[in-house]
């Protein structure tokens, strides 16, 4: 997976409305779906071999400002512990340390989803798919 040709891609999502996340915890797969009416598409993100997911402020209506793939790699602590709750799981520091590393050497990404409006999504994941078809 190239991560800027993902995150040229996931540039669609600017102005979508997220209508829809689904976790299957025993496949490790969640699915996010948007519809634009812009241009008469439904998106579907399918992030794969899940290891933590965290969404904030739900609200009927979630707009997308952008979504991407991190690779800034200052943002890498703050995201996680948010995702992972550091604060209330007491998570050990070598199992934090271990997956920092799995980070920055691109074995674990992070997605994340900004709203314009409604839901923050973060979400570790290994790999992705995009779907992108015409909204019947």
């Amino acid at each position: 997976m190239q991560i800027s040709e993902v995150n040229k891609k996931l540039q669609i999502l600017h102005d979508c409305i997220l209508i829809g996340i689904s976790d299957n915890l025993e496949s490790k797969i969640t699915k996010l779906v948007f519809i634009t009416e812009k241009i008469d598409k439904k998106i579907t993100i399918i992030l794969k071999s899940v290891l933590n997911s965290r969404c904030e402020d739900w609200k009927f209506g979630n707009i997308v400002l952008d979504a991407s793939i991190l690779e800034n790699k200052s943002r890498y602590i703050d995201i996680l512990i948010f995702v992972e709750d550091l604060n209330k799981l007491q998570i050990e520091k070598k199992q934090y340390i271990d997956l920092l590393k799995k980070i920055e050497d691109k074995q674990i990404h992070i997605f994340e989803l900004n709203p314009s409006y409604g839901a923050y999504f973060v979400c570790l994941f290994k790999d992705i798919e995009i779907n992108i078809t015409d909204i019947i």
